[in-house]
């Protein structure tokens, strides 16, 4: 598992509550980061290599349902990575054949 820090679901960063943004992390040489809006109407995490990872949605803005999707770094091009609900964690695995890769978590009403 990729750490990044406890609202993304791994600790091993620390526990600061309100850290909008994470980085880099204990992957080694691989550079990781992450970012959360102030009233979690987003989360991005951009992963400098393969990795899985879980996120606690439970940070994302309440009574809303998310959108996920990555975005392939040298394209700029978008793939979906589902639905999840807004609540609980919600394990992530980048794209396979993907160098790195860019995870976007939007929050809506809708």
């Amino acid at each position: 598992m990729t750490c990044l820090n406890s609202w993304l679901g791994d600790a091993s960063l620390g526990s600061k509550r309100n850290r909008s943004a994470v980085g880099p992390t204990c992957n080694g040489q691989v550079l990781n980061l992450a970012a959360r809006h102030k009233d979690g109407r987003w989360v991005m995490v951009y992963l400098g290599g393969k990795a899985s990872f879980s996120i606690n949605l439970n940070k994302l803005a309440a009574g809303s349902t998310v959108k996920a999707f990555w975005i392939d770094p040298r394209t700029g091009e978008p793939q979906t990575a589902g639905r999840p609900a807004n609540s609980g964690s919600e394990s992530f695995s980048t794209p396979d054949g993907w160098e790195d890769a860019l995870l976007i978590l939007e929050a809506s009403s809708s």
